[in-house]
């Protein structure tokens, strides 16, 4: 449903994919308003900010990620990218 964490997910990465990086980004938002501790927010959302040209506004919460999540490749890569193209 709707309401269920997953399904904000879902639609953020739909909206990533088609290029609606500050769409998915408000979604995200708003999950993790409700679920602050979300480590697929955090990560998703981390991807938004890259994509917008914010890397360094999404190494806190892939930073933050890291705790709630202890396996997450994906994640890594994209702390790494933020890193880069933040200097």
């Amino acid at each position: 449903s709707p309401g269920e964490p997953r399904y904000a997910i879902n639609q953020s990465q739909c909206l990533y994919q088609l290029g609606m990086f500050g769409e998915a980004r408000a979604v995200l938002e708003r999950l993790l308003q409700l679920q602050p501790d979300h480590p697929d927010a955090k990560i998703f959302l981390g991807a938004a900010m890259i994509a917008e040209g914010r890397p360094m506004d999404a190494v806190p919460l892939l930073e933050e990620a890291r705790v709630h999540a202890s396996y997450a490749p994906d994640r890594d890569v994209l702390l790494g990218t933020a890193y880069r193209l933040g200097k």
